[in-house]
């Protein structure tokens, strides 16, 4: 982001791409640069046919069109990450500038076929309308030294509103900048901005201090920050979650248990068996593990309602099954 303060000149990422090592020094900038620092990857439009937009983020994305305008009012669920910063107004000659902005991972739907909690989200309001060909970028810091090393820049390209757009997700290496070769969609709002990725596809990415940016079309002296710089602790990223199904086989003489995600070999996953009180407690019944490359168990138990309880590993959450009803 750019630490030379605001409207005093060039981004420190373009002084340094222009060679300006003083720069690196006043901002106790300890990272690699390269010419392509203040530069945009290339990008096109996500609606073309010709490109191959993710399908789980573009469906994805147009549940988000809403809840970028109006950040203290977005719509259900509820995140399980949500880092907002507001922005103070009138702190840069820049127009439109930001407001505000925030950092979002919402809980795993299950009626969608993607994990929700596997898309980290970045909103940014403006206070007056969006112009389609100024720069938006979002700077992350995953270590917490405050150096960038995730970026997301939008399309080299004027956005139309409320359209689908992607470009590259971009991690800094020895050489500088490289792409991961992952997508993120963009889709610039009259308001506002909101641009999504897959994180846990990022190398490294499980915490995360972000700075939203938006830069003139025109010049680059005129630019905002929401927040001015990486603030507060990283905000932890949530593991991923299994998904067990539970269901009654057999006339309902044996319990059937299916643990995703399928594991390589030599792994399996290790879950209890829980059965139902009269009273409508439960209680521990059994502890096994998954066979087999699909993760599988089929258990004999007497007549009796149970749930399954699968345990966390493998950086994985624990996850449990609706109740089962066993009628031999």
């Amino acid at each position: 982001m750019k630490r030379t303060g605001i409207g005093t000149g060039p981004s420190l990422r373009r002084a340094l791409a222009a060679g300006a090592a003083g720069a690196m020094v006043l901002a106790g900038w300890v990272g690699p640069a390269t010419a392509s620092d203040g530069d945009r990857p290339p990008a096109r439009p996500a609606q073309a046919a010709s490109t191959p937009v993710d399908p789980v983020l573009a469906a994805a994305l147009s549940r988000m069109r809403t809840r970028a305008s109006g950040l203290t009012a977005l719509a259900a669920p509820t995140p399980v990450v949500w880092d907002e910063h507001d922005d103070a107004l009138g702190d840069t000659a820049k127009t439109p500038e930001l407001a505000a902005s925030a950092m979002a991972v919402y809980a795993d739907d299950p009626s969608t076929k993607w994990d929700e909690s596997s898309l980290v989200w970045f909103f940014a309001e403006t206070d007056a309308p969006t112009v389609s060909g100024d720069w938006a970028y979002v700077w992350l810091d995953t270590n917490g030294d405050d150096v960038d090393d995730v970026r997301v820049v939008s399309p080299d390209l004027y956005m139309d509103l409320d359209q689908d757009y992607w470009s590259t997700v971009d991690v800094r290496g020895g050489l500088g900048w490289s792409s991961t070769g992952r997508q993120a969609l963009w889709q610039r709002m009259d308001e506002g901005y909101v641009v999504g990725f897959d994180w846990r596809r990022i190398p490294g990415l499980t915490a995360a201090r972000y700075v939203f940016e938006l830069e003139d079309e025109t010049d680059p002296d005129l630019w905002d920050l929401a927040p001015d710089d990486y603030v507060g602790s990283l905000v932890a990223l949530p593991p991923p979650s299994t998904s067990v199904t539970a269901k009654a086989r057999r006339s309902g003489s044996v319990l059937y248990v299916d643990v995703n995600p399928n594991l390589p070999k030599k792994r399996y996953w290790k879950f209890r068996v829980y059965q139902q009180r009269a009273d409508g407690s439960w209680r521990a019944r059994k502890t096994s593990t998954t066979l087999g490359s699909k993760e599988t168990r089929t258990i004999n138990l007497p007549k009796g309602t149970y749930k399954v309880v699968v345990l966390p590993k493998y950086g994985y959450q624990g996850s449990e099954s609706a109740p089962v009803t066993l009628r031999r």
